[in-house]
């Protein structure tokens, strides 16, 4: 077996169509000295060893037994078990409506990678077996099918099909984050739940999850935002401060520019960015086709103060200045690649037609979307800041996927920059 999506599906469908159905026989028990086992089986059985050591001859082979050690044992299989040290086991029988799928039986031995976690669901089973009214019956039945597929699951594990789980730190920070979304948690009080340096807790956060905390955070947020947008009555300024942003726009452009985005998330969010102006607004980078292939795409940058955070901008030293080509958006899309920003080619840009457009605090520079232009570096001490706004007329329909490609990116280009 592999880990793939469509055997996954595959055990979830044959499970649903034939149920598990939880024998009378189930118990923990601690083998007595001088014990042995040797039986044929007339059905299924689930047997666990959580303590001592032991030898079981099973389909021919030799099987150690240590904690851990799960057997699968199927309707017609003779075990034959001693132990060593006193062993303690639980086990359940069981049987199925119809023969099963073979896709449903685990190997007759696994080695588990979590055995607390089959413990815990093992107990549950033999509990709700030995329950006096007529729901022990169900439960257990119930139960047992989850406890199946967690061996199943730790068997992919111990082939190495599927990833380790989540270290039980991160898990504590993870749970932490999730119960906290109103709230910004710092790495630092992560890391004391996780009892680790701040240091050590980044790197193995990184490592177990595949992103930084802070990405994890934004993402979790945003998350719980797309379930109050869609199944709850609150508007985006609502579910912005229930979610702890003090910005309900910043709060609307985190949500338009998440990699996976739900459209009737984004469809809110984009109304609370945009208002009710009968203009389409774009995020920057964005790119739309108008009616005509050279239909105007203006944009606007704006220089601005930007409240207390910016102090210093629009001293003299900093002030930016946008040096477009003039007459560069005659001449069609060009490609871009992704460098610096989205961009052309250093090596492409005609530099010797630029002209200098000094835009001082307050400046605003309105401009073809197709001509070409940059900013030069800021080589002074003093910060800068700008707005960049993209807009076209409300009727503008979006491009093809394909055609965006032959623009932005070096895919099937065969030439890069």
């Amino acid at each position: 077996m592999t880990n793939t999506d469509d055997h996954w599906q595959q055990l979830a469908a044959a499970a649903a169509e034939n149920p598990v159905r939880a024998g009378v026989h189930a118990s923990w028990v601690r083998c007595e000295p001088g014990w042995a086992w040797q039986h044929r089986l007339p059905d299924f059985d689930l047997w666990a060893v959580t303590d001592g050591t032991g030898t079981a001859r099973l389909a021919g082979e030799t099987v150690p037994l240590s904690s851990g050690t799960v057997l699968m044992l199927r309707p017609g299989d003779e075990v034959d078990a001693t132990q060593n040290d006193r062993l303690t086991v639980g086990f359940v029988h069981y049987t199925y409506a119809h023969p099963p799928d073979p896709i449903l039986l685990a190997p007759r031995v696994v080695r588990l990678t979590e055995p607390s976690t089959v413990w815990d669901r093992l107990r549950t089973v033999i509990s709700a077996v030995h329950r006096r009214d007529s729901s022990g019956p169900v439960q257990a039945s119930a139960d047992l099918a989850a406890l199946l597929i967690e061996v199943h699951i730790q068997a992919a594990r111990a082939r190495g099909d599927l990833p380790p789980p989540l270290d039980p730190r991160i898990r504590l920070a993870v749970n932490l984050v999730r119960s906290r979304l109103d709230q910004r948690l710092t790495l630092a009080e992560a890391a004391a739940v996780a009892q680790l340096a701040p240091d050590t807790f980044s790197r193995l956060f990184h490592t177990e999850t595949g992103q930084t905390f802070r990405a994890y955070c934004v993402a979790a947020r945003l998350e719980r935002a797309r379930d109050l947008l869609t199944e709850t009555a609150l508007n985006v300024s609502e579910v912005a401060r229930a979610l702890g942003y003090t910005n309900y726009r910043l709060f609307a452009r985190a949500g338009r520019h998440r990699p996976v985005r739900d459209r009737r998330f984004v469809a809110r969010t984009d109304h609370a960015w945009k208002g009710r102006h009968p203009v389409r607004v774009l995020g920057r980078g964005g790119q739309r086709d108008g009616p005509r292939a050279d239909g105007p795409r203006p944009q606007v940058h704006v220089v601005h103060e930007g409240g207390p955070a910016a102090a210093g901008v629009g001293d003299r030293r900093a002030d930016p200045a946008r040096r477009p080509l003039p007459g560069s958006h005659t001449e069609g899309p060009v490609p871009h690649f992704l460098r610096r920003d989205w961009q052309l080619c250093d090596d492409e840009v005609q530099v010797a037609r630029d002209t200098v457009v000094p835009l001082p605090r307050g400046g605003i520079l309105f401009f073809h979307g197709l001509l070409h232009h940059g900013t030069p570096a800021n080589r002074t001490g003093t910060r800068r800041r700008a707005v960049q706004l993209h807009y076209l007329p409300a009727g503008v329909v979006d491009i093809a996927e394909a055609r965006r490609l032959e623009i932005f990116g070096s895919e099937g280009k065969g030439v890069s920059c």
